[in-house]
């Protein structure tokens, strides 16, 4: 440091002295000329004139070397303009990854991100892990979590692919194995014409030892009808719960099958109370042979009055479909001549 401030002063002592030396030259000259009388203007020192007529030495006038005439709007730049230049002399911050964009910088606004980026693609539309487990834990229930092929039901149906997930609780069937189930996607047309997707499972109850068919209802109007950004609904399929009982002939082949309803939805207003979520296959619709992915979780009850009330609403005693007593939750499919249910 000591060695830095005698350089420094050394320096400034020296631009002092150059200084006043050329200041005392600059004086000689001028006092030397002032006055002197001349013939001829080698008679005057060197920048001075002789003026002919007084025949006295002028000091001649200084020469810039510019011979063209003043502008007053000339601000000496000899840089070309550049029309782009808006005159904001604020310096250039290295962070700004905006291009200058002073507006709100909302990702919704023009397909901004914010970051002069493009936008991300929309994330791929996946089932919520909620339909995993049940709302309704503190009642009957039935939660369904997968994806499959759609088929015409027709053949051989194709079993949902690895990570699904389906679970049935009612009073009736407290044993039901879920991790004893198959579950298949089919296309329907129902009885009254309309077209429905339906997850059709196949359990096991362990305890009376029948088997349980669940087959849970998505009419293609109700889908459509959702909205198509989160493709949720606040309702759920109609879901209905079958015991299945077989019944063998001599050669151990099933000769007929006993299905009654044990278990329903529980229904307000002809809307069944849950939620479900579906995925659309690569086309976007729910047609044959499109994988698609559906998330449903169902409030159920094994209560026969109230399954009875919904099944007879709008139907007169009369009516062959009106259910008396649990027995007419039950009927027999047979597949032999002279089979029975019993």
């Amino acid at each position: 440091m000591k060695k830095l401030f005698t350089l420094l002063s050394l320096i400034l002592a020296m631009f002092v002295f150059v200084s006043c030396a050329s200041d005392d030259e600059d004086s000689t000259d001028s006092d030397s000329a002032s006055g002197k009388t001349c013939e001829s203007s080698e008679d005057c020192p060197i920048n001075y004139t002789c003026d002919l007529n007084k025949k006295i030495c002028t000091k001649n006038p200084e020469d810039t070397g510019d011979t063209t005439p003043s502008d007053p709007t000339d601000t000496g730049d000899t840089t070309p303009s550049d029309p782009t230049d808006t005159g904001d002399t604020t310096p250039s911050d290295p962070t700004d990854t905006d291009n200058g964009d002073t507006g709100n910088n909302d990702p919704a606004d023009s397909g901004d991100t914010g970051n002069n980026q493009p936008d991300p693609a929309p994330a791929a539309c996946e089932i919520s892990q909620s339909f995993k487990m049940s709302a309704y834990k503190d009642g009957e229930y039935y939660v369904f979590y997968g994806s499959g092929i759609v088929s015409d039901g027709n053949n051989n149906p194709t079993v949902v692919k690895e990570g699904a997930y389906t679970s049935l609780y009612t009073e009736g069937d407290v044993d039901y194995e879920a991790d004893k189930t198959q579950s298949f996607i089919t296309y329907a047309t129902r009885g009254s014409g309309k077209k429905a997707i339906v997850v059709n499972t196949l359990g096991y109850d362990s305890t009376s030892h029948v088997s349980l068919n669940l087959t849970a209802i998505m009419n293609i109007d109700d889908i459509n009808s959702i909205d198509q950004a989160t493709r949720t609904a606040d309702f759920a399929p109609e879901v209905e719960v079958l015991s299945v009982e077989n019944f063998y002939d001599d050669s151990n082949k099933i000769k007929a099958q006993k299905f009654c309803t044990v278990a329903y939805s529980v229904m307000n207003s002809d809307i069944a109370e849950g939620k479900f979520q579906y995925c659309p296959g690569d086309d976007g619709t729910m047609n044959i042979g499109q994988t698609v992915k559906i998330g449903v979780d169902a409030k159920l009850t094994s209560n026969f009055e109230a399954i009875q009330a919904y099944f007879n609403e709008g139907l007169e005693e009369s009516d062959p479909y009106f259910v008396k007593n649990p027995e007419d939750l039950c009927w027999c499919q047979t597949y032999a001549s002279g089979a029975t249910c019993e």
